[in-house]
Parts: C-alpha cells; structure tokens; sequence
C-alpha cells in the first residue's frame, strides 16, 4: 500500500512539472560584471596656487619686499622712495623653478611655499620671485635675472646682512644724485640706530613727526672728497642728513 501511495505522488509531481514554464538560464550579455577599482586622491596644495595668495598689506608688505626694492632701485638708478609697492603675495610655487623656469631647464617637481613681489617704476612693473623676503631675484622673459652689483663694503669692516638691502639703496640714491655709477660710492660706515622719533634723527623744523622709537641705520658713503650721511629704518625708508666737502 505505502508502495502505490509513493509512486502516485512521484507520478503527480511529474506531471506539474511538464505543465510549468521551462526554466531556461538567464543569456549571456558577454559582458562582466565591473570590478570597482580603489582610486587615488592627490593632497591638495597647502597655501595659494602660484601667481595668487594671501597678499600682505600695510607697512609689513614694504618690509618684505626690501631686498627687491633696493635690486630695482640699483638696476635703475632711482631712489627707493619712489619705488612703488604694488603687492606682496604669498603663495605657493607649483615647482623648484618657483614661477620664473628658465627655457630648456628641468626643475624638480615639488611644492614651495614662496613669496611674489610685484614693484612699480617709472611706469613699469617688475616681479620678484623667492622662498621669502631674503632671496628674491627679478624675473624676467628669459627667467632669473642676474642681482644687481652690491653696494661696496666698508674697506677693513662688514655690516649684517639685514642692512645690506638699506645700504644698496641708499648708494643707488647717491649715485644718481651725483651722475656716478654704484661701484664709485665707498660706503665709509654703517652703524646701527634707534631713532626718537619718525623723522630718523634729521627733523626739520616746523614738520610733525611720530613720537616712536625707530630702529635703522646711519650710513656714511664718500664719493671723492664729498662725505653724505643717511639716516635709515630698516624697512627702506631713508633721508640725505647731511653732506660735507666738494
């Protein structure tokens, strides 16, 4: 009995199976299924992109850009005074050429954090480019320009470094002033100064002056038999304190 009952549902079971739908295999596209390739993201560049940045103001920007300032004013024989700032950039150079390659050169592709300076002269505008305020050189279509000679030394004595900057402009203003070329200036002696007042020691009467210490230099040139004394800040401003002789 349990026999029969056993073949009859195997029976029934295949008779359901032949009345269903077919099952078929899904077809093949051809295609496979994408595997998700991990990506990588570069890290983005820290500070400003080259050409643009946080631009300094105010008296800080004439500071920074003083070794510029006094390059400029030598190459083109005008006073520091009328050197305008046109802005100070810091900013970040996409390479070690640092914005100013060189035709035919290979720099080193790597990030510098740098500074832009851009200067006003007789009507035309000038860029320096550097890693900071100490090393900034003129860029010009080629690309670095060569520094302008350096103001002659003290025969026998230096000075620091800070005040170099001062003391080329200050030969720069004198050279021109006397229609003789940098290289004709001894720079006689360079001392350091803390002025009482905004007027660097060489007030004039009846003018008005802020009553605040400011630290420069007092810079003697000779030129022949004529002596000029300067008075400075450190930051590039100067004035013609006296002269003697010739």
């Amino acid at each position: 009995m349990l026999a029969k009952w056993t073949t009859a549902v195997a029976f029934s079971a295949l008779l359901l199976a032949a009345c269903g739908p077919a099952l078929t295999p899904a077809p093949s596209t051809g295609f496979q299924s994408p595997v998700e390739q991990p990506t990588m993201t570069l890290p983005e560049a820290s500070g400003a992109a080259a050409g643009a940045g946080r631009e300094v103001q105010g008296p800080q920007a004439r500071s920074q850009a003083a070794v510029a300032i006094a390059d400029l004013s030598a190459r083109l024989g005008v006073p520091a005074e009328q050197i305008k700032v046109v802005e100070v950039l810091e900013v970040t150079w996409p390479d070690a050429s640092l914005g100013c390659p060189q035709p035919g050169m290979m720099y080193a592709q790597v990030i510098v954090e740098g500074l832009k300076v851009v200067l006003e002269a007789n009507g035309r505008t000038y860029a320096y480019h550097g890693r900071s305020p100490n090393d900034l050189f003129l860029c010009g279509p080629e690309g670095p320009m060569p520094a302008a000679p350096p103001a002659r030394r003290p025969a026998g004595q230096g000075f620091d470094a800070e005040a170099q900057p001062v003391v080329d402009a200050v030969v720069a203003d004198m050279a021109q002033q006397l229609g003789l070329k940098a290289e004709q200036i001894e720079v006689a002696s360079v001392q350091r100064k803390q002025w009482p007042t905004s007027g660097l020691g060489c007030e004039k009467p009846g003018e008005m002056y802020l009553q605040v210490i400011t630290p420069g230099y007092q810079i003697t040139l000779k030129a022949g038999d004529a002596v000029f004394t300067y008075h400075t800040d450190r930051q590039g401003r100067f004035v013609l304190c006296s002269k003697a002789g010739r």
